[in-house]
């Protein structure tokens, strides 16, 4: 319960996070494009017009000359154009203030009109100034009354509230904001969506585990899902399959330490019977007991070597105790017992050690483990007649060590999995016996040195195994 409990929460993270960035940008980008349509448009055209109007006006002012002396006239002048253009307009002598006989306004209504503002109508040109803003919007057009000899003798103010066009601006402003909180409606629908389906997809992914924690092999679809949650799916799979594969190797460590220890303990156990029962009064009897009892518990000691090693390396890799070894003095001296068990079994016995071999850092005791271990499968698995041989070289920065019979070989379904723990293959084939462990160790010794072991193989021919280590 807990766990849905906790994917409603992420729901609703996972809607938070996507309308978030909608919440802070779309009512600023609102807001701008308000500003820009209503600012670089709508009122940059008001204003053009305000601009030919007050244009307009001066140059009819300025074939009326009286308006300049008469009062009256100039208030008809100026009523004439306020029913007309529907704007206020006013008269205003050169230096920008209202004198008599010109309209007298009011304090609120006189222009500021700085010193710039006059020196730019002084020379002809029309100005604007305009007021922008979400409450207040209004515009005025300055131009200049010029007579005959282009000197200034008045100036037409022609203001404009914008009640219209500020009525415009609320009806785009009012339609911009029912677009943002639509927007927000489908932003709110998508974000809902999106967080199902990656919540439904996050649920895909703790069934797999779950099924996987319950030993089940889980249904993926990697596929159909996106590269993030593919790679997730793909860890789960992966460790599905490694979790069935441990119990396969704990299943095979179980049946390998049955059969390995199940044949030495039923003829320890025979012997012990034959003499309790009487075997022991007879010396030569007891003496081949004796020896036969010892040669199982021989058996067992490389077995228990073996799997006290691999408890080891299951606790943490041990620590090498490497030291400069000469390869052409240390691997002759290390094969010699090899040697005599390889002569004795009727088998060619053959060394290329070259004398100049380089110095190599090891630890000469696990290492010998590795050469011991694979000298040892030559030797056992090839039929006398057959020929052994030892190689090693160097090459750049590496030295490789190589052991070659001439015996059964190896089938390639066989070769890939020989490196494996406990792997043994069938009685009609090689590794048939053993816990399927010396492999398996000898290779960890060999990329604990930072190397690796190769074999090829050719079945009926015979097998090559190589160990390359860095100088």
């Amino acid at each position: 319960m807990k766990y849905f409990h906790s994917l409603r929460s992420l729901r609703s993270q996972l809607i938070l996070s996507h309308l978030l960035p909608l919440i802070i940008v779309l009512p600023v980008l609102g807001l701008i494009f308000i500003t820009i349509v209503e600012s670089q448009i709508l009122l940059t055209n008001v204003v053009d017009d305000l601009r030919r109007t007050a244009v307009t006006v001066a140059a009819q002012a300025a074939t009326e000359p009286i308006v300049w002396q008469d009062n009256a006239q100039a208030q008809d002048f100026i009523a004439k154009f306020r029913v007309n253009l529907q704007r206020e307009v006013i008269l205003l002598s050169p230096d920008g203030s209202s004198a008599a006989p010109l309209t007298t306004p009011t304090p609120s209504e006189l222009p500021l009109l700085t010193a710039t503002d006059l020196a730019i109508l002084r020379t002809g040109q029309s100005l604007i100034k305009s007021q922008y803003g979400l409450i207040d919007t209004q515009a005025e057009a300055y131009a200049p009354v010029l007579d005959a000899q282009r000197i200034i003798v008045g100036i037409v103010r022609v203001t404009d509230r914008l009640g219209d066009v500020y009525q415009g601006f609320l009806r785009i402003r009012n339609l911009v904001i029912l677009s943002l909180l639509g927007a927000f409606v489908v932003a709110i629908a998508i974000a809902r969506w999106l967080a199902e389906r990656t919540e439904r997809r996050l649920q895909g992914v703790a069934r797999a585990v779950e099924q996987v924690a319950d030993g089940q092999t889980p249904a993926l679809t990697p596929e159909s899902t996106p590269r993030e949650f593919r790679g997730v799916l793909l860890a789960v799979q992966a460790l599905s399959d490694r979790l069935k594969s441990s119990e396969e190797t704990r299943k095979r460590l179980l049946a390998n330490l049955v059969h390995e220890l199940g044949r030495p303990l039923a003829s320890l156990q025979a012997a012990i019977h034959a003499l309790q029962q009487g075997a022991a009064q007879d010396a030569a009897l007891r003496d081949d007991l004796l020896h036969g009892m010892d040669d199982q518990v021989e058996h067992l000691k490389p077995l228990l070597d073996n799997l006290a090693r691999l408890y080891k390396q299951s606790i943490g890799p041990a620590e090498l105790q490497r030291e400069p070894i000469g390869l052409s003095e240390w691997l002759p001296q290390i094969l010699i017992t090899w040697q005599a068990a390889a002569l004795a079994k009727g088998l060619q016995w053959q060394i290329n050690v070259p004398a100049d071999l380089p110095f190599v850092s090891i630890d000469s005791n696990q290492m010998a483990q590795v050469i011991g271990n694979l000298v040892a499968n030559a030797i056992q698995y090839t039929p006398a007649g057959g020929r052994v041989t030892i190689a090693a070289g160097h090459k750049l920065d590496r030295v490789w060590l190589a052991v070659e019979d001439t015996g059964s070989g190896i089938a390639p379904e066989i070769s890939a999995h020989i490196f494996d723990p406990f792997y043994r293959g069938t009685p009609s084939q090689r590794f048939p016996q053993g816990m399927g462990l010396g492999l398996a160790i000898a290779r960890d010794i060999a990329r604990a040195h930072g190397g690796d072991i190769t074999v090829q193989s050719t079945v009926g021919q015979g097998s090559r195994f190589t160990v390359d280590v860095p100088l």
